[in-house]
C-alpha cells in the first residue's frame, strides 16, 4: 500500500480543514509544520516532508467525528502506525484488515502477531523470527514517537495525551516482550538437551567415566498465548554419574584432575557457543573447538582421553555434536587425536592425526603443512564468502590447531623422556640441522626450480613423523574437501656413515560450486623426498626430488543446453643431486613442467568445439666446484677420492 492509498481515506485534505477539526489558528499549523519539516522522512523516497504534505499525511489522520481529544490522538496513532506498517512486506489486504481494530495498540499487536505467524508458516528459524520482532518494534515505536512530536509541535500534547500515549505503547511493549519469550520457549520446548561424556584411561588400564545430561521442557497448561504475556512453566532436569574401574594412585589422580579442569572449561565454552541457532554459524575458530584439553596431559600416567559433547534444539532437528579422542601408545610410541563434528545444516567434519611421540620444534616446516590447508580452502571457497565457508574455515582452523598441538606434545614428551629420545636428538635432529644449514648458508648450493604452486621447500623437517587426514562433506557435493598429509623418516647407520631419508607428501581433493551453472573439481598432490649422508659431522651427499600434480575440471552450464568443460592438467618435477668430497663439490639439477588444457563445448551429447593445448619446458644444469685435474695428475689423490665417492654413492642406495 502506498502513501497515496492511505491518504485517500483521510477526511481532511489540507491545513485549513485540519485547523477547523482541531480548532487551531491556521497560522499556528503552518508554523508547526515548518518547525518539524526535515525531521520526518517519507517512508518510500526518504525525502523531507513539506509543510503541506506533513499536514495532509499526519494531521489529516484525525477523525472529524471523534468524540474527544483522546479519540483523536488514538486516530492519529493508528494513521502513523499504518504509515510504518506500509514499509513492511505485509499485503494490502492484511493492512486494510488492521483498520478494523478498535484501538491503536490492538492494531500494533495484531500487526506484530501476523508478521510472526507468517514467518512461522514460512519455516523461518529462531534468528529470523527474532529479527521480525525487532523490526516490528522499530516500526511501532517510530509511530508512537512521531505522534508525540506532532502533537507537541501543535501544542496539543498535554499530560492527559502524554499518559494516553505512554499507556498504549506500554501495552504493546508488554505484548511483544511476552510474545518473544513465548516464541523462544516454544522453539526450545522439549529440545534444550545437552549431553557430556568423558572417559579417561591410565597407563595401568584403570578407567574413569563421567556422564552428564540435561534437558529443558515446558509444562503445558492447555492455555494459548494471550496478549498479557502469560506463558507456560519451564521444567529442568539433569543426570550426573561418576564411575571408576580400578584403583587410582595418587599420581594418576593428580593427572586426571588436570584433564578434568581443562575439559570443564572446554564444555562450558562449547555449550555457551552453540546455545542458540545463530552460533551454529561460527565466525572463526572458537573455544568450543579447542584442543586445550590436551594441555597438561601426563603421558607417564595417562593412556587416553575420550570426550563427547552434544546439544540439540527443535525436537532434535537442530543439533550439534562433537567427539574428541586422544590416545597415547607407549608400546608403539605413537599418539592419536581424532575429532568428528556434526552440525545442523552444515557438512560433517572429521579428521584424524597420528604422530610419533618424539619430535622437535620446526616453525618453517610446520608452516608448510599449514599452507596445504590454506591452499585447499582457497580451492573450495573460490573467493566467495558464505556461512558454510565460515564453518569450513573454523573447522580447518581447528585441524591446524590440533596438528600444531600434537607436534608440541611430541616435543614436550621428547624433553621429558631425554634418554628415550636420545636417538631422535642425536640422530634425526643432527642430520636435519646439518642439512638445513648447508642449504641456507653455503653459497655453492643451488636451489631446485620447483613449480609455482609447490608448497614443500628444500630441507629436512625436525617435526615428529605423522599421518593425518581432514574431510568435510561428501564427494560430488559443493564444499567437499578431503586432504591427507604425511611425513615419514628413516635412519641408516653403516661403516661410519649416517644417512637419513625423509618423505613428505599431501593429497587434496575439493569440489566448489558457483551457483547452479557449474562447478570446479580440483585434485592436487605433491611429493618431496630428501636423502642425506653425514660423515664425521659434515654433509657429504644430498639428493632431493619434488613432484607435483594438479588437475582442475571446470564444468559450466549455459542456457539452451550448451555445456562448456575445461580440463587443466599440470605436472612439474625438480631434482637435485649433490656430492661433497672435502674441497670438491658437484651438483646436478633438473626440472620439467608440463601443462595440458582440454577445452570442449557441447550441445546435448554433440561436441561442437574441441581444442587441446600443451605447453612443456625442461632444463638441466651441472655444476662443479673444485679442481679435478689433480685427480688425473696425482694417482694417490685419485685413489683417495674415487673410493670415497664410490662408498658414498653405494651407501646412498641403502638410505
Amino acid at each position: 500500500m502506498s502513501i497515496n492509498d492511505i491518504r485517500s481515506g483521510f477526511t481532511a485534505s489540507n491545513p485549513l480543514e485540519l485547523a477547523e477539526q482541531f480548532k487551531i489558528n491556521p497560522a499556528k499549523i503552518n508554523q508547526a509544520s515548518a518547525q518539524v519539516q526535515g525531521q520526518y522522512i517519507d517512508a518510500h523516497n526518504h525525502a523531507p516532508l513539506s509543510a503541506d504534505t506533513l499536514g495532509q499525511i499526519s494531521l489529516s489522520s484525525l477523525n472529524s467525528s471523534a468524540s474527544n481529544d483522546l479519540d483523536q490522538v488514538d486516530s492519529l496513532l493508528k494513521k502513523q502506525l499504518m504509515m510504518q506498517f506500509s514499509i513492511s512486506t505485509m499485503s494490502t489486504v492484511e493492512l486494510d484488515m488492521l483498520k478494523f481494530n478498535s484501538k491503536a495498540e490492538d492494531m500494533a499487536i495484531s500487526y506484530i502477531t501476523k508478521n510472526v505467524q507468517q514467518g512461522l508458516a514460512e519455516g523461518k528459524n529462531t534468528t529470523a523470527l527474532t529479527n521480525i520482532l525487532d523490526q516490528s518494534a522499530q516500526n511501532y515505536r517510530k509511530a508512537y514517537s512521531n505522534t508525540s512530536s506532532i502533537l507537541d509541535k501543535l501544542g496539543k500534547l498535554g499530560p492527559e495525551q502524554q499518559s494516553f500515549i505512554s499507556r498504549s505503547e506500554y501495552r504493546v511493549e508488554r505484548a511483544i516482550t511476552g510474545f518473544g519469550e513465548y516464541q523462544m520457549r516454544q522453539d526450545n520446548a522439549e529440545s534444550d538437551k545437552k549431553s557430556f561424556e568423558l572417559t579417561l584411561k591410565t597407563q595401568e588400564g584403570d578407567t574413569v567415566t563421567i556422564r552428564f545430561s540435561s534437558a529443558q521442557s515446558i509444562e503445558q497448561d492447555g492455555m494459548s498465548y494471550v496478549a498479557d504475556g502469560s506463558s507456560d512453566n519451564t521444567l529442568d532436569s539433569f543426570q550426573l554419574s561418576y564411575e571408576v574401574d580400578g584403583d587410582l594412585s595418587e599420581k594418576e589422580y593428580k593427572a586426571i584432575q588436570t584433564i578434568f579442569s581443562n575439559v570443564g572449561e572446554l564444555a562450558d565454552d562449547y555449550f555457551s557457543s552453540v546455545a542458540d541457532y545463530d552460533s551454529l554459524i561460527p565466525q572463526s575458530s572458537s573455544a568450543a573447538l579447542s584442543t586445550d584439553l590436551l594441555a597438561g596431559f601426563d603421558s607417564q600416567q595417562l593412556a587416553g582421553v575420550d570426550l563427547s559433547m552434544a546439544l540439540w534444539q527443535g525436537q532434535g532437528e537442530n543439533g550439534d555434536d562433537v567427539n574428541y579422542s586422544y590416545q597415547f601408545n607407549n608400546s608403539t610410541q605413537e599418539q592419536n587425536f581424532s575429532m568428528e563434528r556434526n552440525r545442523f545444516m552444515f557438512n560433517p567434519v572429521n579428521f584424524d592425526i597420528t604422530t610419533a611421540t618424539y619430535g622437535g620444534q620446526d616453525a618453517a616446516q610446520l608452516n608448510q603443512y599449514l599452507q596445504v590447508m590454506d591452499s585447499s580452502y582457497k580451492d573450495v571457497n573460490g573467493g566467495l564468502a558464505s556461512h558454510t565457508d565460515k564453518h569450513l574455515a573454523a573447522s580447518m582452523d581447528m585441524y591446524k590447531t590440533a596438528l600444531t598441538s600434537m607436534f608440541d606434545l611430541s616435543d614436550r614428551h621428547s624433553q621429558i623422556q631425554q634418554q628415550a629420545a636420545k636417538n631422535f636428538t642425536n640422530g634425526r635432529q643432527l642430520v636435519a640441522d646439518l642439512t638445513n644449514n648447508l642449504i641456507s648458508t653455503d653459497k655453492r648450493f643451488e636451489k631446485m626450480s620447483t613449480g609455482k604452486g609447490n608448497i614443500f621447500q628444500e630441507g629436512m623437517s625436525k617435526l615428529a613423523d605423522f599421518k593425518a587426514q581432514f574431510k568435510s562433506g561428501d564427494k560430488n557435493q559443493y564444499g567437499y574437501v578431503d586432504v591427507s598429509q604425511q611425513q615419514k623418516t628413516t635412519m641408516t647407520v653403516e661403516a661410519g656413515f649416517q644417512g637419513m631419508k625423509q618423505q613428505k607428501s599431501y593429497d587434496s581433493q575439493t569440489m566448489s560450486g558457483y551457483g547452479a551453472i557449474g562447478s570446479i573439481e580440483t585434485q592436487k598432490s605433491e611429493r618431496y623426498e630428501a636423502k642425506a649422508v653425514i660423515d664425521k659431522g659434515a654433509v657429504v651427499a644430498l639428493d632431493q626430488q619434488n613432484d607435483a600434480k594438479r588437475s582442475d575440471n571446470i564444468h559450466t552450464k549455459i542456457d539452451y543446453g550448451v555445456y562448456v568443460s575445461k580440463l587443466i592438467d599440470s605436472k612439474n618435477s625438480a631434482s637435485s643431486s649433490m656430492r661433497l668430497m672435502e674441497d670438491i663439490w658437484t651438483q646436478n639439477t633438473e626440472y620439467s613442467n608440463n601443462t595440458n588444457i582440454d577445452y570442449k563445448v557441447t550441445i546435448g551429447e554433440e561436441v561442437i568445439l574441441h581444442s587441446v593445448k600443451n605447453d612443456s619446458e625442461a632444463g638441466q644444469k651441472q655444476r662443479l666446484v673444485g679442481d679435478l685435474d689433480k685427480l688425473t695428475d696425482n694417482e694417490f689423490l685419485l685413489k683417495k677420492y674415487a673410493p670415497k665417492l664410490e662408498s658414498v654413492n653405494n651407501f646412498m642406495l641403502k638410505v
